[in-house]
């Protein structure tokens, strides 16, 4: 080893001639060794210094590559999450606007409700009213609305479904009360269940709206059973007949048929409002009908001397016909209009005496003959229990009394049949 680096590395010299003169350089065995190393030092820290300078260009390359990776990762993560953000959050959108619709829908409802328990108030208050006088009540304003509520409530006037009907005791807590997102939790059937979704919430809510309405029409068919009962007992007119609208067409001409099956509630709100309004728009004309209809007595004490029909005249002694009932009772006693009406004929009569006509429409006219005094005049209008007159002995009469008479149709009717019905009818509750 030494042998070669020694034959390597042997002394020389370096000649250099300037100026007419030689010089030489030696250039020793050492020294040329030193160069050697000093070259292959300078040699591998050059390719040293270049591979890593290239090494650090590639780490950096393969560094921006990671982060452009990476940062694409986390804009597709971004992405996604504004993506199920923004599907949440139209989802929150969607459902809020559906649970705003339902409770519009449970508003218009309710409305719908309000309104027929309104129009159900005012339809008979007529009726109400002679109710009210007949049972000894005060007809005051306050109470004829608590009258028409209980009136429509009364156990007496439903028909039997005591599951349904449950909900229209005003004591079940069932009240009509502005709907809300902000009350909903309030009302009396959510309070138990206040931990169930609000979908789930507000269709219970329409459930117990639409049995509501199914209870409010089987107790408007309760009332009108006992009114066509009632009807039914002066054997002159069909309640039926009472209750066709104007202008009214029978549907038999008509090709229909099915079987006869009675009304079954569900939770449709729409079918079940028509039911509760088809039977209170029947039930307000039936009683508007009544209410003009003669059935309560002119009279608040009397005695009946002489019937309706055959009877033995008591001025000829032959058998003879009736035209109506005498009633009997203190001379000068007040004689009342039994139902509305207008005053046809106020005068005198020589059969009749004293006589007062009242045409109440819808066929119906009733006289009052005999009488002392007269208080109204023809053309009047009159209500039920206005003053028309003072019992007497005027015409062909032989004492105090009143001859009333009831025409339906122009054929004379039994008021029996009349006072009979009213009695059964005004003394419902």
């Amino acid at each position: 080893m030494r042998r070669r680096i020694g034959s390597l590395f042997v002394e020389r010299q370096i000649y250099l001639r300037q100026h007419g003169q030689v010089h030489f350089l030696s250039l020793t065995p050492r020294l040329q060794m030193t160069a050697a190393a000093v070259l292959l030092v300078s040699a591998g820290w050059l390719f040293w210094s270049t591979f890593n300078l290239l090494l650090a260009d590639r780490a950096v390359e393969i560094r921006n590559e990671r982060i452009k990776y990476l940062q694409a990762v986390h804009e597709q993560q971004i992405a996604a999450l504004r993506k199920r953000y923004e599907t949440r959050k139209s989802a929150e959108t969607d459902a809020a606007e559906q649970l705003t619709d339902q409770l519009k829908s449970l508003e218009t409802q309710q409305d719908e409700l309000t309104g027929l328990l309104k129009n159900r108030q005012l339809s008979g208050e007529a009726l109400d009213a002679m109710r009210r006088s007949v049972q000894g009540k005060p007809a005051s304003a306050a109470e004829g609305t608590n009258a028409r509520h209980s009136q429509l409530l009364a156990p007496q006037a439903l028909v039997p479904r005591e599951t349904r009907m449950a909900s229209l005791d005003p004591n079940s807590g069932l009240t009509l009360v502005p709907l809300s997102s902000n009350n909903i939790d309030a009302m009396p059937d959510m309070q138990a269940s206040s931990a169930l979704p609000a979908s789930e919430r507000i269709d219970r809510m329409k459930a117990r709206q639409s049995a509501l309405a199914a209870g409010i029409g089987d107790a408007a068919l309760g009332e009108i059973d006992i009114l066509k009962r009632g009807i039914a007992r002066t054997r002159v007119v069909s309640a039926d007949m009472l209750m066709r609208p104007a202008g009214y067409q029978s549907s038999r001409d008509k090709p229909q048929g099915g079987p006869l099956l009675p009304f079954t509630a569900s939770n449709d709100f729409s079918t079940t409002f028509s039911y509760a309004e088809h039977n209170l728009s029947l039930l307000a004309r039936l009683e508007n009908a009544v209410a003009h209809m003669p059935l309560a007595s002119p009279l608040p004490d009397y005695e009946i001397t002489s019937p309706f029909g055959g009877r033995t005249d008591p001025f000829t002694g032959r058998q003879l016909f009736h035209a109506g009932l005498d009633l009997a009772a203190r001379y000068g006693s007040v004689i009342h209009a039994p139902a509305p009406g207008i005053v046809s004929f106020a005068g005198w009569k020589p059969q009749y005496g004293q006589l007062i006509e009242i045409d109440h429409g819808g066929g119906f006219v009733t006289r009052y003959a005999h009488l002392s005094e007269i208080d109204v005049k023809a053309g009047q209008k009159v209500s039920w229990q206005t003053r028309i007159g003072h019992l007497g002995s005027t015409g062909r009469s032989t004492g105090p009394h009143l001859h009333y008479e009831i025409w339906y149709n122009g054929i004379v009717r039994d008021p029996a049949k009349f006072l009979e019905a009213g009695d059964y009818v005004l003394s419902q509750r």
